[in-house]
């Protein structure tokens, strides 16, 4: 039996999880997604319920289900501020990962960043609410394009 946790996160990165994890992630200590959680989990909520600033609308949540078994041993709460570590932390590892390929494409392909950009998000099916995250995800690429490509070339 498993009780279900609702993480915001914005569409693209539910997008993101969907296609890595399925529409519920189990977490277990074999994945970063999975270590990452239950890093953050606590037994008991110690009660800050703060207003907090949100920069973007979170439209979407992500389940995520953790055996009785496992949240008696390590709770099932998550903080607010643990919420947002999750949701920076998914959203560079998925950006990262995208701006990498779109790096490897460009060298050994010869493919334009871009059009790696434009293809990773379609892969992910995220295309219908895009134009403005695409935008975004460009003007960051272009920004940290040379670092990625010195820590790319002392490997």
């Amino acid at each position: 039996m498993f009780l279900t946790i609702h993480l915001p996160v914005s569409k693209p990165i539910k997008k993101f999880l969907v296609a890595k994890f399925g529409e519920e992630y189990h977490p277990t200590q074999n994945e970063w997604f999975g270590i990452l959680i239950t890093s953050l989990l606590h037994k008991k909520s110690y009660g800050d319920f703060r207003q907090t600033k949100k920069t973007e609308e979170l439209a979407e949540t992500y389940k995520i289900g953790v055996r009785i078994s496992f949240s008696e041993k390590h709770g099932i709460f998550l903080e607010k501020n643990h919420e947002s570590l999750i949701q920076k932390a998914v959203e560079n590892i998925f950006r990262d990962s995208i701006y990498e390929q779109a790096i490897m494409n460009k060298q050994y392909y010869g493919i334009d960043y871009k059009t790696s950009i434009e293809n990773a998000l379609d892969f992910y099916g995220i295309v219908e609410d895009a134009k403005s995250y695409y935008s975004t995800l460009i003007r960051d690429f272009t920004r940290k394009k040379e670092a990625i490509m010195e820590r790319m070339d002392k490997i």
